[in-house]
């Protein structure tokens, strides 16, 4: 039997750089906007992420996508 994945859930994390541990090390946080468009587009993605950056007063470390998919028989 074929299987297809279908995109289900997806949400944006911003992680930033909130300064820095006892040894100089960056201490890194998570920003998570949920209810992201799971077919969006990773480009859009990325390019709302560091739009959304842009109003934190943190450094932008990484912007990270994370989805959920459903298998489903064909």
């Amino acid at each position: 039997m074929a299987v297809t994945r279908v995109p289900d859930t997806a949400r944006l994390v911003l992680r930033v750089q909130d300064g820095v541990d006892s040894k100089g090390a960056p201490v890194l946080k998570n920003r998570t906007f949920r209810n992201l468009k799971a077919d969006a587009a990773d480009d859009a993605v990325e390019a709302i992420g560091k739009a959304l950056a842009a109003l934190q007063n943190n450094t932008l470390s990484a912007v990270v996508r994370y989805g959920e998919d459903v298998l489903k028989e064909a």
